[in-house]
């Protein structure tokens, strides 16, 4: 498992509450160690199928090899359950060969094939490495996700990916979110000060060296304004690439965070004055870390391909150009009031919509249906 830190929450909360009424396992290509953590410590049982996933160059020159043991793996271990729910390509190819009823929770058509946007942005090389995979297996993609017996996503413009790509039909789940009580003890660190947070993969869909360089801009105008960052996954070259600009532009105030522990993780929803999710790509029209942050009365402010989350004016503001964003870190910042009611507004909207055991008890009715079948 190698997932953004919000598919690996979406996972994780959902097999939660799904075993305080059925047994559930997970079995994954590949975790990393982070997450193989995060799952024990909730008491999910994980079991690792492989030493390679989909993220690794050579899972793709063993692809029929790899598949057909986990297939075999698996077939052995499917006596003991009654539904498989499969994430993306290729769980979809192996949990259809698993003679069970099949439910495939496809958070966005497979994004190494089908996000033109995110694929856009890597390097040459990396584009016809995965040009060439979209050639050879694009199609085994789209015919096993037809194949499933039905999908479930997590937001209206996933959905409508899905149906562009696969052709199908999907249900969206939407995300839960959960909420503390707050011990801002780090509040002390930060007095007097404003606080931006971001969250990053370090993939190029998040954007973080563009709002790192619209930061710098807003420092001219708010010298004591904070930009935090947490890092749920760390490319360790993009990264430092990263860290030499900003040394070079001799950029201050800025905190890479790490991987945060999820016990501490609400400390900075409740401290930050605002979330920022400037990111793009197909079909993510939407963040976890978003609502997380707005659970807290943090109000977001995100651009327009993730705003369905967002009701700009309300919730938080959206943006489409470089001048719109640096308007609307602006405003907040020097409007404490429509701040602060933009974070209430936020935090009723949330809590209203968003909540893992409404996610959960859509996967559980769905399930029960193919079972039934």
């Amino acid at each position: 498992m190698s997932l953004p830190g919000g598919g690996v929450k979406y996972v994780l909360e959902v097999i939660r509450e799904l075993s305080k009424n059925h047994d559930v396992d997970l079995y994954v290509q590949k975790a990393l160690p982070q997450f193989e953590k995060q799952f024990k410590d909730a008491g999910i049982n994980l079991l690792t199928m492989s030493k390679y996933s989909t993220g690794d160059i050579l899972f793709w020159f063993n692809f029929s090899r790899q598949i057909k043991n986990e297939i075999k793996f698996l077939k052995n271990q499917a006596k003991n359950y009654d539904v498989v729910i499969s994430s993306m390509f290729p769980m979809n190819i192996i949990s259809n060969s698993l003679n069970l009823p099949h439910l495939q929770s496809c958070f966005q058509p497979f994004a190494f094939f089908w996000d033109p946007l995110m694929i856009k942005k890597l390097p040459i090389l990396k584009r016809l490495f995965l040009y060439f995979l979209r050639s050879k297996f694009g199609k085994l993609d789209i015919d096993s996700t037809n194949q499933s017996h039905k999908i479930l996503t997590i937001n209206n413009g996933s959905k409508n990916s899905i149906l562009q790509i696969y052709h199908k039909d999907s249900i969206p789940t939407f995300m839960g979110v959960d909420v503390h009580e707050v011990n801002l003890e780090i509040e002390k660190k930060y007095v007097g000060k404003k606080i931006i947070l971001h969250s990053t993969d370090w993939t190029p869909l998040k954007k973080t060296s563009w709002l790192i360089q619209q930061f710098h801009l807003i420092q001219k105008k708010y010298p004591d304004v904070v930009l935090l960052i947490t890092e749920p996954k760390i490319d360790p070259t993009l990264k430092r690439l990263e860290l030499e600009k900003i040394k070079k532009d001799a950029i201050k105030n800025i905190e890479f965070l790490g991987t945060v522990p999820s016990d501490m993780l609400h400390q900075y929803y409740a401290l930050a004055d605002m979330v920022v999710y400037p990111g793009f790509g197909s079909g993510i029209t939407t963040s976890l870390f978003v609502l997380e942050c707005m659970a807290y009365e943090t109000p977001a402010i995100v651009s327009n391909d993730a705003s369905e989350d967002v009701e700009n004016g309300k919730t938080g503001l959206v943006f489409n150009t470089d001048d719109e964003f640096q308007k609307c870190i602006l405003t907040l910042l020097s409007n404490d009031d429509m701040r602060l009611t933009l974070g209430k507004q936020a935090r009723t909207y949330v809590l209203q919509k968003h909540s893992w055991p409404n996610v959960a008890k859509i996967f559980e009715t769905q399930c029960l249906e193919i079972i039934q079948k």
